[in-house]
Order: structure tokens, then sequence, then C-alpha cells
């Protein structure tokens, strides 16, 4: 099985390849700062709420992505992505997370 796993972006030229962004996608924070985005730390996120590394990359490479997206937004997604696959840790993440 390869490694390769794709995030949804709004520019499709954008794409993850093992963990490596091409065309970095910049994403605003509470504060207002724009950062760039980066998969291992939502995974790595996903991972601290209990589940194996394999849901993490899972859960994590199934949100859509846009240029200047809120992290909230990115933050509801895994929700709601985490909620149909253990309700469990969608309620750790969301308590970690704030």
């Amino acid at each position: 099985m390869s490694n390769f796993y794709e995030v949804k972006f709004k520019y499709p030229e954008t794409s993850v390849q093992s963990g490596v962004i091409k065309n970095m996608v910049k994403v605003k924070k509470k504060s207002g700062e724009l950062a760039d985005f980066e998969l291992s730390k939502l995974e790595n996120a996903v991972v601290k709420a209990g589940v194996s590394e394999n849901l993490a990359k899972e859960i994590a490479g199934s949100v859509k992505v846009e240029e200047g997206m809120e992290t909230s937004n990115l933050r509801a997604q895994i929700v709601t992505a985490l909620q149909a696959k253990d309700s469990d840790a969608a309620k750790r993440y969301e308590e970690f997370e704030k």
C-alpha cells in the first residue's frame, strides 16, 4: 500500500504526498494570524485524542482545506469525521483542542 494520500483542496493543483504539501496553503489561526497548513499537526492532534495513527491519517486526510480557511472550520470537520468513527475520541478531541 502506498503512503500517498490526498487532502481535498480548493485548488486541485495542491496536493499532499507523504506529508509534504506542494503549493502551501495558508489557514487562519484563532489569533487571526495566517500559517502554513501542516497535515502532520492535524494528525498528531487526532492521535492525542486516543485514536490509532492509521485512523488519524484517514481522518486528517478527509478534511477539505481552502486558502485562508479558519482553523475552527478544520476542527469542525475533524470532529464530524471522528464522530462517525469513534464518538468518544471526538469528545476528547473537542476538549483537548480548546
